[in-house]
């Protein structure tokens, strides 16, 4: 037996999502659109799918069936998640003329509350109900279905693998299911878990948008308020869009892998290819970048990517000369002026042109396209609108944690912090400047050089905005 959503009143995603028999559903929809409400049937109907399981297996009174249910809090789960449950098993009851659940509990009705609330069904089924508000929390048996409530609330991604790891009860001929239900939130992770980087759907999930004008019963007036929060707001919170580019994403609106990154067959160890490196130089955390200049497409094509990590200078030095660059095939070096500061007696500068045979090139510290940072991304950001551009596919890393370029022009971002006059502005990100900055600087320590045609407008741009100064409008213009 399971639910049939033409028997009961529900929206069309509503229906889709309690169909699905996919190993993994997600039902992503706008505030309002009554997900708490069809996940407490879908926990049912996962209920009523499994009725049965244990025929032929022996101490099945010992061993119950379970099935868990979380929320982000406990708040959460006893006043939306667990009455959502209890008002499908009345209706289903009610409408089928049979009892599901166990004679159990306080009220006889298979419903035990306190710390960790359970309902018992017959069949020797549980479903054991779960605050999931860090990873120590998350449930610890084995299982044959869990559902989330309100998932992008979660506080990361370690608490859903955790109890996703435990959908494994091998007992045979049970239903076993993955579901979700959710708002988009912007940069979340909850989206790498069901889409790749291309944006499609992972094999063996599926998932359900839906917008929350869908509910007839949100009143007008509703809408009315939304609507004033703005159009990003109105599109994740109402339409159920996963919104690009938000949160101060500064080039998620112009970054596409499917256009940006290409297969590349380039052989440093071929002399008719000269490339540029471009170095962010640290210890822990830097990036240097090969580049190949595409004269006759008139691209940037980055080529490979030494990532550092736990690395010295001299460390990844050695490893691109190991892949057969050096002074015979490299035309550039691009550097951060730290790199030319003398530490301990010794310049990264110098151990660079040592084993590259390459002498970086560098601007001072003062220089405007050396200090401001909203110049570098608007350059970045047209680089990619005009899909002059290009990543070496191999370069595509398998997680979104990975430092590295293609993370970079999907993560960085702005966040708004107060100045000292207490003006708000936007800057980059704390997580921006630890994580996803390197690769981005490294680019730009190339491009500054060998493409001041690109630079030019968009540092005139500044100046002229951000000045009124003649002088320096003059200087800016050429006039001197």
């Amino acid at each position: 037996m399971e639910i049939d959503p033409s028997d009961l009143v529900f929206w069309p995603g509503q229906a889709e999502f309690l169909g699905s028999e996919a190993d993994e559903v997600a039902l992503i929809t706008g505030a309002g659109y009554g997900k708490s409400h069809v996940l407490g049937y879908k926990a049912v109907d996962i209920v009523l799918r499994n009725q049965g399981w244990h025929h032929g297996h022996t101490g099945a009174d010992v061993n119950h069936l379970r099935i868990a249910l979380g929320a982000p809090d406990k708040k959460f789960l006893d006043k939306r998640s667990i009455p959502a449950v209890r008002e499908a098993i009345s209706v289903v009851e009610r409408m089928s003329g049979r009892r599901i659940t166990a004679r159990t509990g306080r009220g006889k009705d298979g419903f035990f509350g306190g710390h960790h609330p359970r309902i018992e069904f017959l069949s020797a089924i549980d479903l054991d109900c779960y605050p999931l508000v860090d990873e120590s929390s998350a449930v610890a048996v084995d299982l044959a279905a869990f559902l989330v409530d309100e998932v992008t609330m979660l506080k990361n991604r370690n608490i859903l693998h955790r109890i996703r790891n435990r959908v494994r009860d091998e007992r045979r001929s049970l239903f076993m299911q993955k579901a979700f239900v959710g708002t988009p939130e912007t940069s979340h992770w909850f989206y790498d878990e069901f889409y790749d980087e291309y944006g499609d759907v992972k094999p063996k999930k599926h998932v359900i948008r839906a917008s929350s004008l869908e509910n007839p019963y949100l009143p007008d007036a509703w809408f009315e308020s939304m609507k004033e929060a703005g159009e990003v707001y109105v599109r994740q919170q109402v339409l159920g869009e996963w919104v690009r580019g938000m949160s101060g994403e500064r080039f998620a609106d112009a970054f596409d892998m499917r256009a940006h990154c290409i297969p590349m067959k380039i052989d440093p160890k071929n002399r008719r290819y000269r490339f540029m490196i471009g170095i962010d130089p640290g210890y822990r955390t830097g990036s240097w970048l090969v580049i190949w200049y595409n004269k006759a497409q008139d691209e940037f094509w980055v080529v490979d990517e030494v990532v550092i990590k736990n690395k010295t200078t001299e460390d990844a030095a050695k490893e691109l000369a190991s892949k057969g660059y050096g002074r015979h095939n490299i035309e550039l070096i691009g550097c951060d002026v730290d790199a030319a500061k003398n530490r301990s007696g010794k310049r990264e500068i110098d151990t660079i042109k040592k084993l590259l045979g390459k002498t970086p090139r560098y601007r001072g510290g003062h220089h405007k396209l050396n200090k401001e940072c909203r110049i570098r991304e608007d350059y970045i950001h047209k680089l990619l609108s005009e899909e002059r551009l290009k990543i070496n596919a191999k370069l595509i890393p398998r997680s979104s944690k990975t430092h590295c370029l293609v993370n970079a022009l999907k993560f960085y971002s702005h966040r708004t912090f107060k100045n000292e006059d207490g003006e708000y502005v936007d800057k980059p990100s704390q997580e921006t400047m630890q994580k996803w900055k390197h690769p981005i600087d490294a680019l730009h320590y190339v491009l500054l050089w060998t493409d001041r045609r690109g630079y030019k407008p968009i540092q005139m741009a500044h100046s002229l905005s951000n000045s009124r100064d003649p002088e320096e409008r003059r200087s800016i213009m050429g006039f001197e």
